[in-house]
């Protein structure tokens, strides 16, 4: 029997007779075995290979450990797409490949379309599609989006229902959807700016209809800029395709070419010791709190991104051949998270010491934190 993968959905696969499922509600629909993550520092976007979020789904984009993306579905003529190819350039940016379905009036392959994205200080994507057909085709695309504001850990065990305090406020030209959400002093908003305009808004959707002639290029950016309040410090910036194809000025890139370089007869060791570099740098928070700038390794890659206590301490101390920033950035201050005389007593662990303060899921920001373990 072939082993199975795990997953957000699923990190213990095993024989569903051997687990004790209780009283636990039905896991939501997976992603897919190629579901794929793009991130950068407290931020990241969970889609399936065609760059879809389905409702319902442990997908979306979450910033700060609240979602502001829980649907995010693309459709030509009223067809979802298919995959051709689907792949992370970075950690923090993706290409997906993908041509249409059978359609009405539209044959398999008449269409080709290209899902560029990545996350920085905001999540962009940009949409290209080329028409393969000799003769114009009329073309409706149509992107469904939702935004629930769950907590991402509410997110793995059941969503509350947010629906009634989420006010709507879309723009009627189709150049914006705005989703705001606000529960005692906790507040957060979603906008999806779009270019060009969409022909019009139903409900939470953008629709835009054209005719594609042949081999002409039609494309669309979308955005969605993150809510004011920590976040990168210095996140990869401009065009889509500058960035996809690596063109564009990258702090990270600069970060990782100054670290230490290993030298060996062994390619295998080489590439090991490069392959962790990388990693070490996706891994890498680089934020600004209240004014002061804090570098921190975190985990959960690339499901999410966080400050664990105890993993953060041993790889701040394993990773001094990098550089001091890491170990540096442990040591500072840190929300809910300093070290004392009381954390570091011989009967305190320091990692059961740290707290984790969360969005509206769990509590609010500066209210009652939960432990981290």
């Amino acid at each position: 029997m072939a082993a199975v993968r795990p997953t957000p959905a699923d990190p213990a696969p095993g024989p569903a007779a051997a687990r004790d499922v209780g009283d636990q509600r039905a896991m939501p629909p997976e992603m897919g075995p190629d579901a794929m993550a793009v991130l950068s520092g407290p931020t990241f976007m969970y889609s399936d290979s065609t760059g879809d979020v389905p409702p319902g789904s442990i997908g979306g984009l979450v910033h700060l450990d609240t979602r502001l993306l829980s649907g995010w579905v693309l459709s030509v003529n009223g067809g979802r797409l298919l995959v051709l190819r689907a792949e992370t350039i970075d950690h923090y940016s993706a290409q997906h490949v993908l041509t249409n379905p059978e359609l009405p009036g539209l044959p398999t392959n008449s269409l080709g379309v290209r899902r560029l994205r990545y996350v920085s200080e905001g999540f962009h994507e940009r949409v290209e599609m080329v028409s393969f057909r000799p003769e114009p085709v009329q073309v409706q695309l149509r992107l469904a989006v939702a935004a629930d504001f769950a907590d991402l850990f509410e997110v793995k065990s059941g969503v509350r229902d947010r629906s009634g305090q989420i006010v709507r406020s879309h723009e009627p030209a189709g150049s914006e959807l705005c989703f705001s959400y606000e529960n005692q002093d906790f507040a957060s908003r979603t906008r999806v700016c779009c270019s060009p305009p969409a022909d019009r808004v139903e409900g939470d959707q953008l629709v835009w209809e054209f005719e594609l002639p042949p081999k002409a290029l039609w494309r669309v950016d979308l955005d969605v800029p993150l809510p004011p309040g920590m976040g990168v410090v210095e996140p990869v910036r401009g065009d889509i395709a500058d960035v996809i194809h690596q063109r564009a000025d990258d702090p990270l890139r600069r970060w990782t070419a100054d670290r230490a370089v290993l030298r060996s007869d062994g390619q295998a060791l080489e590439r090991a010791a490069r392959q962790s570099r990388d990693d070490l740098s996706a891994l890498r928070l680089d934020l600004e709190v209240k004014g002061q700038r804090i570098m921190l390794p975190g985990a959960g890659l690339p499901w999410f991104l966080t400050v664990f206590g105890r993993d953060t301490l041993i790889t701040a101390y394993q990773t001094l051949v990098a550089g001091p920033a890491l170990a540096r950035g442990r040591c500072s201050r840190w929300p809910g998270c300093a070290v004392t005389a009381a954390t570091t007593s011989p009967t305190r662990s320091p990692a059961r010491s740290c707290t984790r303060s969360v969005g509206d899921g769990l509590t609010a920001p500066g209210r009652a934190a939960a432990p981290v373990m």
